[in-house]
This record gives structure tokens, sequence and C-alpha cells, in this order.
């Protein structure tokens, strides 16, 4: 009995111990920010598809071309989708071949041979856009690829995102 005693008792003072040997706690919050600004600029802000018409397999920007430019304080990666999900009827095909109610939109930057179709999801526009110093700017031109055929005469609008990310 008395070790039993001895045990409950020994139970006892071993479960206090982190009581006694407790503290309070508290919390110190660390607010992080990039050294400097994160901006882009791209324009012109419209494009009229420069007299693209169903059945034209593709139509490029021959009168317009357009800037990305780095108005920000650090060096960026550029990433580019698209989408038809505003007024337009239509859906977005990245390929060079839409369907019927489908469209399509590539982009070619400027002294580059390649014309790359943009997706829904963001891919890589530019890998690295530096920060202001003369050479902060990519120009660059679009093309668009058209359905066969049509269900509608509405006007059709394409949705271009650019989304800047720090390097």
């Amino acid at each position: 009995m008395k070790k039993l005693i001895i045990i409950g008792a020994l139970l006892f003072v071993l479960a206090a111990i982190p009581a006694v040997m407790g503290g309070s706690s508290d919390t110190i919050v660390v607010t992080l920010s990039p050294a400097g600004t994160l901006d882009i600029d791209v324009s012109a802000n419209t494009w009229n598809g420069e007299n693209a018409h169903v059945g034209d397999s593709f139509t490029s920007t021959t009168n317009t071309s357009f800037w990305c430019n780095n108005t920000g304080e650090v060096a960026c990666k550029i990433n580019i989708s698209a989408d038809t999900s505003g007024a337009s009827t239509w859906t977005y095909s990245a390929d060079d071949s839409p369907a019927i109610d489908e469209v399509a939109v590539e982009y070619q930057i400027m002294g580059e041979s390649v014309w790359t179709y943009i997706g829904n999801d963001e891919t890589v526009f530019i890998a690295n856009l530096p920060a202001p110093t003369g050479s902060d700017s990519k120009t660059f031109g679009l093309g668009v690829d058209m359905p066969p055929y049509s269900s509608t005469n509405a006007e059709q609008e394409v949705t271009i995102t650019f989304q800047a990310y720090v390097l």
C-alpha cells in the first residue's frame, strides 16, 4: 500500500512540474516586403484584328505594334494567358485549327522568328524583363486564327492577360 501511495504522490508531483515550470508565451509578427515595386505597362491596349474574317487561317498585326514595359524597380518575369469569357460567345482555342465558334491568338516578340500560341493557362511570355535601365521593354506583335464558320454575326472579344512576378 505504501508503494501505491508513493507512486501516486510521485505521479502527482510529475504532473505538476510542467504547470509550475511552464511560462507565458508571446509572438512576434515579421512582415517582409520586396526590395522594390513591381509594375508593368502593356500598350496599345486594344487591337481590332486588322480585318480578320471568319474563314481566315491567320491574320497578324501589320500596322500595330505592342510594348511590354517594366515600369517598376525590379526585374520580373511576365506570364501571358488569354480567354473569351467576357462578351464573347466563341470559345478560346490555343492551336492553329480553331473549330466553329473558336478563336486562337498568338504572339511574336520582335527579333524572334517564332509565333507562339497563347493558352488559357499562364505561360512564360518574357522570362526576364530587367528593371528600367534602357532594356526594360519588349516589342511584340499579335496574330489571330479565325474559325472556319461562325454561328453568330456578333462582335467577339479575346482578353489577353499579362502577369508580372518578381525574379
